[in-house]
């Protein structure tokens, strides 16, 4: 049977010996076009020479004609430190086998290095093994490449940089990347994050108790609506303790505009929250405060009356009076309610007080001596003072109050016994230290700490701790005023109090006043003055009604003539009128209208020798925002007795008038 032939066959059998070879050149004129018009540079080696090269594979090793690199070694182009391993790959040429595309270096004749691609084809050629090898230039490839890897580092930086945690998550809600301070802020390695579902790092429960489904999780939710979501949120812990935390989840799209995951940073705001109910008390202790100063303005009105009459009355008193003894029953009752207003005043942090500098080591020596007294022999009390100690700025008797009840309070939950430390110390908060903490700033302070080995409390207890009237206390057995007036007095005097007890581990307290540069001279106290009056005339202007009548009998009492005003615009109305006579301004702070301190203004440059002494049942910041604490300038705080009036109102007569002080 015989094989039918191709129709090509047939055709080639009929062209003649001249036409074949024209077809011939005709063949081999478009593959060297091919290879000339190849991107790519197209090399015959033969012997390890090359024989043929064209241009794109000429220019690429670094000549502008073929010929300048026929004959070349190959292996001689190649960089020394890869030619080895390029020789290797290149062997597999001697067995007939196809040598895959590789990358390697190569030194132009120019002496320029140059990245490229290799890959080779053995053939044989005139009897002998050939390859053709084909050479592509890889440089601007590997410039991207690298730049790719650049940018990719440079991402991974920022995102390692990062204090907030970073997540991505693909559709299915599971994590495929996250940054180091995930790691860190949820205890979870990144190899333990990896592929994990998110909904079950959030916290996956409802206030009422019930677990959250996969579509509660607006975390996620932001990749069904496309939007980014902003909310607070909590996650898991390795431990299982719950992180809150602020989140953004953003949606993450292809380069298609196609929905593909969510980017999630989020933050821990433990600090943060922690700060807001700091804030909170702070408020609150300020609207418990200001509402402590407003009463005991009107309070210390109102016992100014009733001590001055009960005084005035029980002068007049034989001793053998039957009443007597009552009026001295509502002398101490009014007495006993001036400490209670003062104490709501420290809270407040609304005394009028004469801070001056102090060796705190010198107080608490002070003060130990009578603490034996006043907390019993079963309790041990021990100092520790420190050396060199700082000095501080503050009101020698509120610091001494500070301490007594501190000592009262630790003896009440000590009731079997036990052992009271008392330790100074100088001290340096640094940032670390003050960070988390309301109005606390960094630098100096002198430590006072007052330990008790008591019941301790609990954090219920500690939260209510420095409120006013709350007490753990059976009924009648406190005020509730101690720990808020020590709260008060520290605040007042620019410090801190910082508080730590465990049930059945005792208290401690830690009171840290700002270190000042040095102590001054020791001021000693002004011997009180006999009840010596004088024939001056006074002119009173003080808005209540009461208090005004008052100051008339105790003044007039002790041989003063008084001039009388029921407001500001009166009093300046008849200090105009009467100049001549007035020797002294008596004037409350705070009246409607026109405060005392205006009105002493408008008075002295007219009347440039009155003398002036101010009164008030108001609080510290109410009278300073008034200018009335300035130094030199004379205060007298209400409630005030009879004897406190005349000697004030003697020692400010005595002294030079205001004007030349102030003026």
């Amino acid at each position: 049977m015989t094989e039918p032939r191709d129709a090509r066959d047939d055709e080639s059998a009929d062209l003649r010996p001249e036409e074949t070879l024209e077809a011939l050149r005709e063949s081999e004129e478009r593959y060297r076009r091919l290879v000339e018009l190849c991107p790519d540079g197209v090399l015959v080696s033969s012997g390890g020479r090359i024989a043929f090269v064209n241009l794109t594979g000429a220019r690429i090793l670094g000549a502008q004609r073929p010929q300048a690199v026929v004959g070349a070694l190959l292996l001689d182009l190649i960089h020394p430190d890869l030619r080895d391993d390029t020789q290797k790959r290149l062997a597999d040429l001697d067995g007939g086998r196809r040598v895959p595309a590789f990358e390697t270096r190569i030194v132009r004749l120019d002496g320029a290095v140059l990245d490229v691609e290799i890959a080779a084809t053995p053939f044989p050629h005139q009897g002998k093994p050939a390859a053709q090898i084909v050479v592509r230039d890889v440089t601007s490839r590997k410039e991207a490449e690298e730049a790719l890897q650049r940018q990719s580092e440079f991402i991974r930086t920022i995102t390692d940089s990062m204090g907030e945690g970073l997540f991505v998550i693909d559709r299915s809600g599971r994590v495929s990347f996250m940054n180091p301070a995930s790691e860190r802020l949820l205890g979870w390695s990144r190899e333990e994050l990896l592929l994990r579902d998110l909904h079950q790092m959030t916290h996956y429960r409802k206030p009422d108790g019930t677990p959250l489904s996969r579509s509660d999780c607006a975390l996620i939710e932001a990749m069904e609506s496309g939007t980014t979501v902003r909310r607070e949120d909590s996650f898991i812990r390795k431990d299982g303790s719950v992180l809150p935390a602020f989140a953004i989840s953003s949606p993450l799209t292809s380069a298609s505009g196609e929905i593909v995951g969510a980017v999630i940073v989020f933050h821990d705001v433990t600090e943060r929250r922690a700060l807001e109910e700091q804030l909170l008390h702070s408020q609150k202790m300020e609207a418990v405060g200001r509402l402590a100063g407003g009463i005991a303005h009107d309070f210390n009105n109102i016992l100014s009356v009733v001590s001055g009459y009960g005084e005035m009355v029980l002068s007049e008193l034989a001793e053998d009076d039957e009443h007597r003894a009552r009026v001295v029953e509502i002398l101490r009752a009014a007495d006993r309610a001036t400490g209670l207003t003062r104490q709501l005043l420290a809270f407040g942090r609304r005394q009028v007080i004469e801070p001056r500098h102090l060796d705190l080591n010198a107080v608490v020596v002070d003060v130990e001596r009578m603490l034996h007294r006043l907390i019993g022999e079963d309790i041990q009390v021990s100092t520790k003072l420190g050396s060199d100690l700082g000095a501080i700025k503050a009101d020698p008797g509120q610091v001494e109050q500070v301490l007594i009840n501190l000592a009262v309070n630790a003896r009440d939950a000590m009731p079997k016994g036990g052992k009271l430390i008392l330790e100074t110390a100088n001290v340096t908060l640094d940032e670390d230290l003050v960070r988390g903490t309301l109005d606390v700033t960094a630098g100096p302070y002198v430590m006072l700490s007052v330990s008790d080995t008591g019941v301790g409390m609990d954090r219920e207890v500690k939260e209510h701790l420095f409120e006013p009237f709350f007490t753990t206390k059976d009924s009648g057995s406190g005020t509730g005023l101690g720990l808020a007036t020590v709260y008060g007095i520290v605040k007042q005097s620019g410090g801190h109090v910082w508080v730590y007890s465990e049930p059945g581990w005792g208290t401690t307290f830690k009171l840290y006043f700002p270190h000042v540069m040095s102590l001054e001279p020791s001021l000693s106290g002004i011997a009180p003055a006999e009840m010596l009056g004088g024939s001056e005339t006074i002119l009173v202007v003080e808005d209540d009604d009461l208090v005004r009548a008052l100051i008339r009998e105790f003044l007039t009492s002790v041989g003063y003539t008084v001039i009388l005003a029921a407001n500001p615009e009166e009093g300046l109305k008849l200090a105009t009128e009467r100049a001549d006579e007035i020797d002294l301004l008596l004037a409350d702070v705070v009246m409607p209208g026109m405060s005392g301190r205006e009105l002493v203004d408008r008075l002295t440059t007219s009347t440039p020798n009155l003398r002036v002494l101010f009164m008030s049942g108001y609080s510290d910041e109410a009278v300073a925002s008034r200018g009335i604490l300035e130094d030199g300038l004379a205060f007298l705080q209400k409630p005030f007795t009879r004897y406190s009036l005349s000697a004030k109102v003697r020692k400010v007569l005595d002294e030079a008038p205001v004007r030349s002080r102030f003026a």
